[in-house]
């Protein structure tokens, strides 16, 4: 990102951001109906450059707000490997700081190299792995990123020290 690119990052507004999140998260594999009820039940930020929606998370908590989980990060595909990704990411940290929050949680499957990177680039561990569960959450297994079986999901996490 140059300094010409000015990110604004804020909660999704409006049917219009709404529709951009879909369609966005579509695009990344999503399933039509779990981003509706992300989109519904979560608490969604959107990143725009130019007035142009080119990322956005979604962002849950649990264990009564000392985890927050993201529920779902994607960027523009013409927007990737400009460092939006880490801006999103950090971004998460800062609100689940914020709501004073002991750790984050990510998941992601197993062929989502760039999404393992990004994470681990960013502090994240690896603390587990659910051995079959996309294959038993979709019926089948399929081909993914680089042609690698999506099977295992993949649960890295980000811990806060607390002062």
């Amino acid at each position: 990102m140059t300094k010409d690119d000015v990110l604004v990052l804020s909660p999704i507004q409006g049917e219009r951001e709404t529709e951009q999140v879909e369609d966005l998260a579509l695009t990344t594999g999503a399933e039509k109906d779990e981003i509706r009820e992300t989109i519904k039940s979560d608490n969604v930020y959107v990143a725009q450059k130019h007035g142009a929606i080119v990322g956005f998370f979604a962002f849950r908590s649990l264990n009564k707000g000392n985890v927050i989980e993201v529920s779902s990060l994607a960027v523009k595909e013409t927007e990737r490997r400009k460092g939006i990704a880490s801006v999103l990411v950090r971004y998460a940290e800062d609100i689940a700081r914020g709501m004073n929050a002991r750790k984050m949680l990510v998941k992601t499957s197993n062929d989502n190299i760039p999404a393992l990177a990004l994470y681990q680039k960013n502090g994240f561990r690896i603390i587990g792995i659910k051995i079959g569960q996309l294959v038993k959450h979709h019926g089948a297994e399929m081909l993914g990123w680089e042609h690698i079986p999506i099977r295992d999901e993949v649960t890295l996490e980000k811990s806060f020290p607390q002062e």
